[in-house]
């Protein structure tokens, strides 16, 4: 695969790399790692916007990961960590 962010890779690029149809390996995904790609790669994302909040606003973050849909994007953070990213930057400015 060549250097393709995170941001922009699909599940039909990594089955195609591994010589698999998408829906099979969905399937053979969950089976090993009990969770969908699409879930995987989502907390990636949401991995990596933890390290983008220390120096980006929530909405570049959010863009910068590919999420058009800002509401979504907090969204699925909060749900993650329990908290909004604003919230996770205020944490992290009064841990310093």
């Amino acid at each position: 695969m060549n250097s393709t962010n995170i941001e922009s890779i699909t599940i039909s690029d990594i089955a195609e790399e591994v010589n698999m149809s998408p829906s099979n390996f969905s399937q053979q995904f969950k089976l090993i790692t009990d969770q969908t790609p699409k879930e995987y790669m989502t907390r990636l994302r949401l991995m990596k916007a933890k390290q983008f909040l220390k120096n980006l606003s929530v909405t570049d973050t959010a863009y910068e990961l590919g999420y058009d849909n800002i509401s979504h994007f907090i969204r699925l953070f909060k749900q993650e960590y329990g908290m909004t990213p604003k919230q996770y930057q205020l944490n992290q400015s009064s841990i310093k």
